[in-house]
């Protein structure tokens, strides 16, 4: 049989007993798909093959085998979730496959180390990554996909890049926060001089 779905690697090699010993070119291939001189056909796709051997007294045989091939390869990989924070992980995983050449499946993310299809694998978000699926025989039958990890934009806060700030005078900050969810905490840093380090619009108070 083929190796895998698709493939052209079929092998069929025949083997001759009886007859009153071979002549020159014994074989006839259908499709011609080896020389009449050769008892080995390679590179076969999937399919019906018919051979006939004839000895040097003109006495024929003729068989056939059939080439198989494993079913593709299909696997069930959940919709990662996003991540909670622009620049944050997600996690990948393959819940089930079947097809190929049998268990046990293996899988990989973006050509790394292989993984079993009970471990989730960690990736970053904004960016597209390949999902590799494989049979048994490790990196041999394969099911490829690509997905595109989602994140949100990031939360992103704009201030002067100085401020002055008059001699026993005070300025309160108000900073332009973007953000597509509601803000949960604030900490400003350092603490010097703030009114408060923990609100949006402190005030700023040199000696």
């Amino acid at each position: 049989n083929v190796s895998c779905a698709g493939e052209e690697d079929g092998i069929i090699k025949l083997s001759v007993q009886g007859g009153n010993g071979l002549g020159g070119d014994p074989f006839t291939w259908s499709l011609g798909v080896a020389s009449p001189s050769d008892s080995t056909a390679t590179d076969l796709s999937p399919g019906r093959y018919f051979m006939t051997v004839t000895d040097q007294n003109g006495c024929s045989d003729t068989t056939s085998y059939v080439i198989g091939e494993p079913i593709p390869i299909q696997a069930i990989i959940p919709t990662p979730t996003e991540p909670l924070c622009f620049g944050d992980q997600t996690t990948i995983s393959v819940t089930s496959a079947s097809g190929g050449n049998g268990a046990p499946y293996q899988f990989s993310v973006n050509n790394t180390s292989l993984s079993p299809l009970d471990r989730v694998v960690p990736v970053f978000g904004g960016q597209e990554v390949t999902i590799s699926v494989f049979d048994f025989r490790g990196r041999g039958c394969s099911f490829d996909t690509t997905l595109f990890i989602s994140q949100p934009p990031p939360v992103e806060v704009a201030l002067p890049d100085e401020i002055e700030v008059q001699l026993g005078d005070s300025v309160r900050l108000s900073p332009d926060v973007f953000s597509t969810q509601p803000i949960d905490s604030i900490i400003w840093s350092p603490t010097t001089y703030l009114s408060q380090n923990n609100i949006l619009n402190p005030t700023i108070r040199p000696i």
